[in-house]
This record gives structure tokens, C-alpha cells and sequence, in this order.
């Protein structure tokens, strides 16, 4: 208090934030209720992004099983299938000569 005692104007202006101390709690007020929206609708955001992973993820999943099921299984028909026509073009080759 000593210190302030020093500074010229220093009373005029305590009695000013004094009288002016609503003004900084509704900035106070203001600020807090600011960033608590902003950081709820950040964790809404994440939340959604996190879903839309986990969704996104099954899908992928899925897709994959499918890969190894169904189209693995047309490949190895689709390679049986070209080796018989080869076994057939071979064999009627040999039957020509």
C-alpha cells in the first residue's frame, strides 16, 4: 500500500476501479462463459470426429473380410479356370502335331 501511496493518481484510480469493479466481473463473466463454449463445442466436435472413426474403422473392417473372402475366392476360381482352358489349348496343340 506503501507503494502505491508513491505513485501520483494512484488513489483516484482505486477509487475508480472501486467504483467501476462491476465492469471487470461481467468482463470476467464474459471471458470464462467464452471459452466454456468454445472448449464444449471443441469436445462436440471430438466427440463426432471419434464416432465417425470408430464408424469408419467397421467399415474398413468389413471391406477387408469381404477382400478375403468373396474376391479371393473369384481369383482362385478365375485361376483354376485359366489353367484348365491352358490344359485344353495344350492338349489340343499336342492332338494337331
Amino acid at each position: 500500500m506503501q507503494l502505491l501511496a508513491l505513485i501520483p493518481g494512484a488513489d483516484e484510480a482505486i477509487q475508480s476501479a472501486t467504483r467501476e469493479g462491476w465492469v471487470a466481473v461481467l468482463l470476467v463473466v464474459i471471458v470464462i462463459a467464452t471459452f466454456t463454449t468454445f472448449g464444449i463445442v471443441i469436445h462436440r466436435i471430438m466427440r463426432e470426429a471419434n464416432e465417425r472413426e470408430l464408424r469408419l474403422g467397421s467399415r474398413i473392417d468389413e471391406l477387408q473380410e469381404f477382400v478375403r473372402t468373396n474376391l479371393l475366392q473369384a481369383l482362385h476360381e478365375n485361376t483354376q479356370a485359366i489353367q484348365q482352358m491352358n490344359m485344353v489349348i495344350l492338349k489340343c496343340k499336342h492332338e494337331t502335331d
